[in-house]
C-alpha cells in the first residue's frame, strides 16, 4: 500500500471516529446489546502465526481507534494478551460490533423499526470484511480467515440510516476513494440528522 493509499485509509478511520464520538456516543443512553461477537477465529493449533508486527500495527496505528471504540461498547477479545490474539480477527470483531451499534442506534434515534437480527448480522459481516481486507492489504497479516469479498458483491441496503450507510459505502473500495463530502458534515448531532430526514421525507411526500 502506497503512502497516498495509507493516507486515505487513515482519513476513513478518522471519519469513523468522528461519527462515533459526535453522533453515536451521545445517543447511547443505555448499554448497547451486542450481537454475538467472536473475536479470534483461531483456536489451539489452528491459530495463525501472530507476529509482533501485526499486533503493533493494530496497537500503534490509526487502526487502534477500532479497539478503543469497540472496547467502549463492550467488545472483549478472546485472549487477555493482545499479542496472542489475531490482529486481523480483532479488527473484524471490532468493525462488526461498531456497525451493529450504529445500525441499532440510528434505528432507535429515527424511530425506525429495529432490523431483524439476521439482517443486522449480514450487514455487519459485509462491512467488517471490507474493513479487515483493507487492514490486511496494508499490513499483510498472516490471518487465514481474511476473505476478500468480490468487488461486485452488493453492499447492505441501509437507506434511512445515513451514518451506517456511509460507513458501508466508504469501505467498499477505500483505495483511490475521493475525499468524503456529504450533507452529514453539516450536522452537529444525531438530532440534526433526524431533522434532516424528516424534512427530506416531508418534501418527498409533498412532491408526490
Amino acid at each position: 500500500m502506497t503512502a497516498a493509499e495509507t493516507a486515505i485509509v487513515n482519513q476513513l478511520l478518522g471519519r469513523l471516529c468522528y461519527f462515533h464520538v459526535l453522533f453515536i456516543e451521545p445517543a447511547l443512553s443505555t448499554p448497547h446489546a451486542l450481537l454475538d461477537q467472536q473475536c479470534c477465529h483461531h483456536r489451539g493449533s489452528a491459530m495463525a502465526a501472530v507476529t509482533a508486527a501485526e499486533s503493533a500495527a493494530l496497537e500503534s496505528s490509526p487502526w487502534r481507534v477500532l479497539a478503543e471504540i469497540g472496547g467502549s461498547i463492550g467488545v472483549q477479545q478472546c485472549r487477555p494478551d493482545v499479542s496472542t490474539c489475531c490482529a486481523a480477527c480483532r479488527v473484524r470483531s471490532y468493525a462488526s460490533a461498531i456497525a451493529d451499534c450504529w445500525i441499532s442506534t440510528e434505528s432507535r434515534a429515527y424511530r425506525h423499526s429495529r432490523p431483524k437480527v439476521t439482517h443486522r448480522t449480514q450487514w455487519c459481516k459485509v462491512i467488517a470484511e471490507r474493513m479487515v481486507t483493507a487492514f490486511d492489504r496494508q499490513y499483510g497479516t498472516s490471518c487465514t480467515a481474511v476473505v476478500e469479498l468480490p468487488a461486485e458483491r452488493a453492499m447492505p441496503d441501509l437507506s434511512g440510516l445515513p451514518l451506517s450507510g456511509e460507513l458501508s459505502e466508504l469501505w467498499v473500495a477505500p483505495i483511490g476513494a475521493a475525499p468524503v463530502a456529504s450533507w452529514l458534515n453539516h450536522c452537529a448531532g444525531i438530532d440534526d440528522i433526524a431533522h434532516e430526514l424528516r424534512v427530506k421525507g416531508d418534501m418527498c411526500a409533498h412532491n408526490r
